[in-house]
């Protein structure tokens, strides 16, 4: 039904003549739409089409400029390059006053600055984006977010959007988007967690205020997928817990019904009792299932409840012998581990953490063959996990094949290159095959 919907509004598109504002409205709508269903070469080309009907092209590109407030020289920046294609402006923001934005919180930091701040001969900001173009630029945020995995390069990709959009305040939707994305990718870095925090805590009463008026919070509405206010609340909720405040996390989980979030905040404060009353509760109103019986076995420390989530998964979950291999690791119960470890990672193979712990199990029981393979599939999902890599390089040593084991220490220390025992271990090995230059 959805897919009708679209090949109908595209056939619009190509047929009728439309107005620049509205063409680039619905490409966007479009894109967002493609985008959430997971269609990205197509929301890119709507994307692009909505670009090019609103008049601008968008480059990441470097400029001289300043991250920290003792810094002296000016030194390369990244940050995003609008050029605009036409002289295309919206006719609705004309003469319009700007009242009742979303309040952008600053940074209080003894080293960062709140914004980076470019050189004086640098022009970095175009005169004159419209509100739609803005949410063109958000758009293309958002895909870059979708489309590029995690990692520090893509947080600061994204920050060169973000703050293209900030730097003119003119749109409600746009800023309340705008703010809420830079508070997301930001709160797992310690500097800036608790502006995040902040920042999340003002948009959650910016919600519940009655200012300003529908027809401006409504504005560019379909153009920009802002989330409602329940996502919000969830991403601040896992903020205060990233910080420590997991009692006011609590008090949110609860209110949004999240009991599984309700239940691990009880046990990181040592509330056991709580979490397994919670997790009672919840059995008697919902019934027994997969995830509330391994919750109780996480509460309990019952390997009782994780069998029986198992059972009653048809032997199909894999947090069940995840759960149930954890606890038997715990009693040094390492073959019974592997076990349960390898029915987990058989049904769900994507499973970091789980493959890690698999390998170590594995050479605690002599098993050499399963631990390489178990660490070599943890870096092939997490490339730049540093212990990964060493310990498949031990592995390798153990069974006497050293040039594999020489190359993995190499890619160890790729990843961590201050790690002395790293070095200590890639020194001995390259000795032992003859690569003395690197000795």
């Amino acid at each position: 039904k959805i897919q009708s919907i679209i090949d109908k509004l595209i056939k619009l598109l190509e047929t009728q003549e439309l107005k620049t504002d509205i063409r680039c409205s619905v490409h966007l709508e479009l894109s967002n739409s493609l985008l959430y269903h997971s269609q990205y070469e197509s929301a890119w080309q709507h994307l692009m089409k909505a670009q090019e009907s609103i008049g601008i092209s968008l480059k990441l590109g470097g400029a001289l400029g300043k991250r920290t407030k003792f810094q002296q020289t000016d030194t390369a920046q990244l940050l995003l390059q609008v050029s605009q294609t036409g002289n295309i402006t919206d006719e609705t923001q004309m003469n319009k006053s700007i009242t009742d934005l979303p309040k952008d919180i600053l940074l209080d930091d003894d080293t960062l600055l709140s914004h980076v701040t470019y050189s004086d001969s640098i022009k970095t900001t175009p005169t004159n984006l419209t509100p739609l173009q803005q949410a063109v630029i958000l758009s293309e945020c958002i895909h870059h977010q979708w489309t590029n995995p995690v990692h520090r390069l893509t947080t600061e990709e994204l920050e060169a959007y973000i703050e293209q959009v900030l730097s003119q305040p003119q749109c409600w939707t746009v800023q309340a988007m705008s703010l809420y994305l830079r508070s997301v990718i930001q709160q797992k870095r310690s500097r800036t967690v608790e502006r995040s925090m902040m920042q999340l805590q003002e948009l959650v009463a910016l919600y519940q205020r009655p200012d300003p008026k529908a027809s401006q919070r409504q504005e560019l509405f379909y153009s920009v997928p802002l989330p409602p206010h329940w996502i919000i609340e969830k991403e601040l909720a896992n903020t205060l817990v990233a910080i420590g405040a997991q009692q006011s996390a609590i008090d949110i989980y609860e209110k949004l019904q999240m009991w599984e979030e309700v239940i691990t905040c009880y046990q990181h404060v040592g509330r056991h009792a709580q979490a397994e009353r919670i997790v009672r509760e919840r059995m008697k109103v919902e019934g027994e299932s997969v995830k509330l019986l391994c919750l109780l076995g996480d509460v309990t420390q019952d390997p009782n409840c994780y069998e029986k989530a198992w059972k009653l998964s048809n032997n199909r979950s894999a947090r069940a012998q995840k759960s149930l291999g954890l606890f038997r690791l715990a009693k040094e119960k390492f073959n019974e581990c592997t076990e349960c470890l390898q029915k987990s990672v058989n049904i769900n193979p994507l499973q970091e953490g789980v493959w890690f712990t698999l390998g170590y199990a594995a050479g605690k029981i002599d098993d050499h063959v399963l631990a390489a393979h178990a660490f070599r599939q943890c870096v092939i999902l997490e490339p730049d996990n540093a212990e990964a890599w060493n310990n498949l390089a031990g592995e390798y040593v153990k069974r006497n094949d050293k040039v594999r084991a020489f190359n993995a220490f190499q890619e160890a220390l790729k990843c961590n290159f201050e790690n002395w025992k790293i070095w200590e271990n890639y020194l001995l090995v390259s000795t032992d095959i003859g690569e003395f230059e690197e000795v």
